[in-house]
Order: structure tokens, then C-alpha cells, then sequence
């Protein structure tokens, strides 16, 4: 072959591969295709329809196939109409909740006649910005007047806080207290809490209730760091009635660290001077709602020790909970203390897989489509391994066996010679011990369609064989027939009486010398 014809053929060839299967006349562009927010914060974007044929004039609906959790997507014009709205604004509207991370968001534009096109952005998620929550323990206190109100107030930084918190009593007025200390800063806590974050915050108020005239107050602490400020709340009752008996309530530990599903002790000890009281004293404490208490006794008449049991409810929310307990004397608080139990929990990481579109149809004219698969892991990122389960014989298929969470795969099936119907497939994505699946559906159309002729032939002469075995077995059981029966018995009678007969006229006449006379009247 001369070397010129040669380069032709390679030439053309080239140009044949990069003729499109199937063409679109449109096409969507998004601007930016990266954005940066805080959780909590909302991500713009830019969509443009972009019209590949001066003539296409056909709707373009926009679809998300991916938000990232706890989030939303939006389309200020949706569907895009060429020549009238070619422009709209994506919105991803973050939550407090979201977490950290990059997360890729795919866009398809789909025109009224099906074609369909595909663009992707990333929308990284940094934390919220960093802040603490306040708390005061315990919610509520009584004393007597002159007595020292003290309460302890907390600070549980979240989101790498670690400024110093100024602090301030709002409520009640023209009262005289001291916060110790003030500023709160952040400090390591003690040895014998080795769970606690190293960044603990907490300040002692003592309030003077010299001057204040018996009644309930409300005690309202703000707290403040830069322009944040949050507020505590807790109940004050000032007592006029002299102080009973010097009766303490010791509590210990004050402060706890548990997770989920943990049962933790508490050492409460009741102490009454002498060792022994004329009066009961009833003990009562306070959890939050779910939450277990167990403690026996609850009436005591002399100096004893309490074992507090506190169990913490399955799928309880990383936080800080107050304990409240409380010792009266009949309808009077005596003394009063608070647990703090700060609940840690760890998350399961979890998988989810998204494939589309969900409906795929194939024809001898078309018989190639492809599907757009995303994995996300909320665990360490690693490579799922992908499979596909359900599809018949005469579809082969082209499936990336590994795919990294946040990336776009492609799984591209081609008809060979299945046969028409609808068939339901399965895939399945699976790491780190997990797996997750989801469904759709494959449309099998314009097929060659097998004539059941044999199975037809077979069945008939199966039923014809079977008729003549029915005619067999009624043609035997008709000879035990009541016809046949009198038949016989008329042969018999014939047979007796031809008998009869002959023996009749054996005994009418006598043998004598060989000649035989006939009776008389009988002519020769």
C-alpha cells in the first residue's frame, strides 16, 4: 500500500473517532466552580445555559443530584428558557450542623427531549466561627438571709474557642458579688479528670444576700468575648425563717464525663449534727428527661451516705447536663448541689451512594447509555469498591472497580441481544466494613422476540395422548357393564332349556334289537 493512501486512511479514521455518538444542542456552564464558606453560611453560584445550535429552543431543568448534610440547594429561575431566562442562581445553604469538608455538587440540565448534559462544583465547609456555651450550676439555690449564695459558672468552649470570657451579673439589681476569677481562661482541669477537655473553663459567683428581702430572684450571668456574648440562667430563694440545724449535703464527684449508654456513681452524703434527726429529710434529684436515677433510701433520720446511680440514654447529643439535688425538711429546700455531667459521643461514619438517572432505556438504535455514580463517606477517606447486581445477559457493562468518595465514576452499559422487557439492577458500594445501595431500572426495547411455536406443537400432542388413554380405560370398564351381565345370563337360560329338550325326548321311546320304534301316531 503506498505510503500516502496510508496516512489518508489514518487520517480519516481520526477524524471518525471524534465525531460524537450522540450530540446535544445545549450545554451549562457554572461560575465560580469552587466556593468557601463557614457552616451556617450560604455559597452562590452562577448558571448559564449555553446554546450549542443557533436554533435550540427547547426548556432546560436543572436537577442536584448530591447536597452535602445538613444542607440545601436552590435555583432562583429553574427550568432555564433559551431566550427569555438563559441565567439563574445556584444557591447551597449550609447549617450549624454541616460537616467540615470539600463536597462536589453535580448539575444536570435536561431539555424536554431527554439530552441531557452535567457540570460539577466544589463547595468546601469550613467549622462555624469558634464560641462557647455557658451554663450555671446549680439552676437553683436557697439560703437564708445573710447567708453567701455561691454558684459555679461554666464554660464549654466549642470549635477551637480559646479566648478569655469576661463576666458580668445582669439580675438581681443592687446586689453585692464577686466572680473568682474574671476573666475565665482557659485552663487544664484537675488529675483526677483526665477525660475533660484541657480547654475548661469555670468561675465561682457568690452573691451576698445581706440586703436582699426573702423571696425567689432570678440570677442572669452574661458572658462576653469580643463582640459574643451568651447568658446563663439559675433561681435564688432567700430564706427569712432562721437557720435549722447545720446540716451539710456533700456531693462528690461534682463534674463527670460519660458517653451514650454509660452508667456513672455518685456519693451523696447526707450529714446531721449529733448523727441523728427528730424530723425526716427527704432527698429528691432532678435529671433530664430521659434520663435514669437510681438511689435508695430517699428519708433519712440520721447521718448517711447515698450511692446515685445516672444512666445515660442511647442517643443522647454531645453536650453538658445539670444534675440538680436537693435535701428538705417537709416542704423546705435545705441544701441543694449540682452535677455537671458533660456527654461525649463519637459518631458512626457512614456511607452513601447516589447513581443517575434511575431509568435507562436501550434500543438497537441506541444501545449505549451511561450513569453517573457518587459515593460519600463522612469516615477517614479511602477508595470504595463499586459492583453491580441485577442486569440480564445481553447487556454488558463497564464499571470502575474502585472510586474515591466526593468523585464523579461512570458506569457504561451497551446492548448486545437481550431481550425486550424492564429489568431492575442493583449498586452496591462497600468500604471499610460498610456498604450502601441503590436501585434503577434498564428498558429494554425494539428486541428480537422468540416465537413460542415448539412449545405449542408440544403441548397439543400431549393432549391428545392423554385423550386417548381416557377412551381405553372407559372401553374396559364397560364390559362390567349391567348389559353385558344379562347377555350371559340369556345364554345360560338358552343352554338349559336346549338340555331340557334333549333329555325329553330321550326318555320317549325304547331301544329294542337295534331298531328304534316310534311312539305310536307317528308316521315313518
Amino acid at each position: 500500500m503506498p505510503k500516502s493512501l496510508y496516512i489518508f486512511l489514518l487520517i480519516f479514521l481520526l477524524t471518525l473517532s471524534l465525531i460524537p455518538l450522540s450530540a446535544v444542542d445545549f450545554d451549562i456552564i457554572i461560575s465560580p466552580t469552587y466556593a468557601k464558606v463557614r457552616a451556617g453560611e450560604t455559597a452562590s453560584f452562577t448558571v448559564s445555559l449555553i446554546k450549542l445550535n443557533p436554533g435550540f429552543s427547547n426548556d432546560v431543568y436543572l436537577t442536584v443530584f448530591y447536597e452535602p448534610p445538613y444542607s440545601s440547594v436552590s435555583f432562583l429561575d429553574n427550568p432555564l428558557k433559551p431566550g427569555v431566562v438563559e441565567t439563574t442562581i445556584m444557591k447551597v445553604i449550609t447549617s450549624e450542623k454541616t460537616p467540615p469538608g470539600t463536597y462536589t455538587i453535580t448539575v444536570r440540565g435536561r431539555d424536554t427531549t431527554g439530552a441531557s448534559v452535567y457540570e460539577g462544583v466544589t463547595v468546601e465547609v469550613l467549622p462555624p466561627e469558634p464560641q462557647f456555651i455557658l451554663s450555671i450550676s446549680p439552676s437553683r439555690l436557697s439560703v437564708y438571709r445573710g447567708e453567701r449564695a455561691n454558684f459555679t459558672v461554666y464554660a464549654t468552649p466549642t470549635y477551637g474557642f480559646t479566648g478569655p470570657i469576661y463576666l458580668k451579673l445582669i439580675c438581681p439589681l443592687c446586689t453585692s458579688y464577686v466572680f473568682t476569677p474574671n476573666p475565665m481562661c482557659p485552663t487544664c482541669p484537675p488529675s483526677c479528670c483526665p477525660a475533660l477537655p484541657c480547654a475548661y473553663y469555670s468561675s465561682t459567683l457568690s452573691i451576698d444576700t445581706s440586703g436582699m428581702a426573702p423571696g425567689d430572684y432570678s440570677v442572669v450571668v452574661e458572658g462576653c468575648s469580643g463582640s459574643s456574648c451568651y447568658r446563663a440562667y439559675a433561681t435564688l430563694t432567700v430564706l427569712e425563717a432562721p437557720r435549722p440545724e447545720n446540716i451539710n449535703l456533700i456531693v462528690y464527684p461534682l463534674t463527670l464525663v460519660a458517653k451514650p449508654e454509660d452508667n456513672v456513681k455518685v456519693d451523696v452524703t447526707i450529714s446531721i449534727p449529733g448523727g441523728k434527726s427528730p424530723d425526716p429529710l427527704t432527698l429528691r434529684v432532678y435529671a433530664p428527661q430521659g434520663w435514669y436515677l437510681s438511689y435508695y433510701p430517699t428519708k433519712f433520720y440520721e447521718t448517711s451516705t447515698v450511692q446515685l446511680w445516672i444512666s445515660v440514654p442511647k442517643g443522647t447529643l454531645q453536650g453538658t447536663y445539670n444534675i440538680g439535688i436537693e435535701l428538705y425538711k417537709g416542704e423546705t429546700l435545705l441544701k441543694s448541689r449540682s452535677v455537671v455531667v458533660i456527654v461525649k459521643s463519637v459518631e458512626q461514619a457512614k456511607i452513601s451512594l447516589f447513581a443517575a438517572p434511575y431509568e435507562i432505556i436501550l434500543t438497537k438504535d441506541s444501545p449505549r447509555a451511561q450513569i453517573a455514580v457518587l459515593v460519600t463517606y463522612s469516615g477517614e477517606v479511602e477508595d470504595a469498591t463499586l459492583s453491580l447486581l441485577g442486569l440480564p445477559a445481553g447487556i454488558s457493562y463497564s464499571i470502575p472497580p474502585k472510586l474515591r468518595p466526593g468523585q464523579l465514576g461512570v458506569i457504561n452499559l451497551t446492548l448486545t441481544d437481550a431481550k425486550e422487557g424492564n429489568y431492575s439492577a442493583s449498586l452496591v458500594a462497600t468500604m471499610d466494613g460498610l456498604s450502601a445501595s441503590t436501585n434503577f431500572r434498564v428498558i429494554v426495547k425494539g428486541a428480537q422476540v422468540e416465537t413460542p411455536t415448539k412449545t405449542t406443537t408440544l403441548t397439543e400432542s400431549t393432549t391428545l395422548t392423554e385423550t386417548k388413554r381416557e377412551t381405553v380405560t372407559l372401553t374396559v370398564e364397560r364390559g362390567l357393564a349391567t348389559t353385558d351381565y344379562l347377555l350371559i345370563a340369556i345364554a345360560f337360560l338358552l343352554l338349559v332349556l336346549i338340555l331340557a329338550l334333549l333329555l325329553r325326548r330321550g326318555a320317549g321311546g325304547t331301544a329294542q334289537g337295534g331298531v328304534v320304534q316310534a311312539p305310536e301316531g307317528t308316521q315313518a
